[in-house]
Parts: C-alpha cells; sequence; structure tokens
C-alpha cells in the first residue's frame, strides 16, 4: 500500500470515529427514548444497594484471592519438589 492509500486510510478511519463521537454525544430525541418515568432512589435505599454492591464484590475478591493463594502455593510445592506432571514427563 503505497503512501496515498496510508492516507486515505488514516482519514477514512479518523472521519469514521469523529462520526461516531458525534452520534454517540447527540441529545436523543424524546419521542423515541420516552419510558414510564421512575422514581430515584432515596439516599437510604441507593446506600443500601451500594452496601450490597460493595460486599458482593469483596466477597468475590477475596474468593479469587484466595484461589489464586492456593494455586501459587501448588505451583510452588511442584517447582520445589522437582517433580512435574505425567504429561510433562516425555
Amino acid at each position: 500500500m503505497g503512501f496515498r492509500g496510508k492516507v486515505l486510510l488514516v482519514l477514512v478511519v479518523y472521519f469514521a470515529g469523529f462520526a461516531t463521537a458525534i452520534y454517540a454525544l447527540a441529545p436523543a430525541d424524546p419521542k423515541v427514548t420516552s419510558q414510564a418515568v421512575t422514581e430515584p432512589l432515596s439516599f437510604p435505599q441507593s446506600f443500601t444497594k451500594s452496601d450490597q454492591f460493595a460486599l458482593s464484590v469483596g466477597e468475590k475478591i477475596r474468593k479469587a484471592f484466595s484461589t489464586g493463594k492456593e494455586l501459587a502455593h501448588k505451583a510452588s510445592s511442584t517447582m520445589n519438589t522437582g517433580s512435574a506432571p505425567a504429561a510433562d514427563k516425555g
């Protein structure tokens, strides 16, 4: 691809990204997006939901951390004993 082809490709990609940004940031038509009006959550409700979410995420992070820790101990013991899994023993 020559220089002109590269410049053309860069311009097409640039203007496609610019058009996408304009489309994403343009205000939507209220007729199209009208939905039933919902009441915003009051402070205690939103705080409770936030706490529940934080507890859930924290629990999953702790679980992932403990799983990683167990796998690290297995890998360490395997490397220290020098025994390789059966598949690796040619």
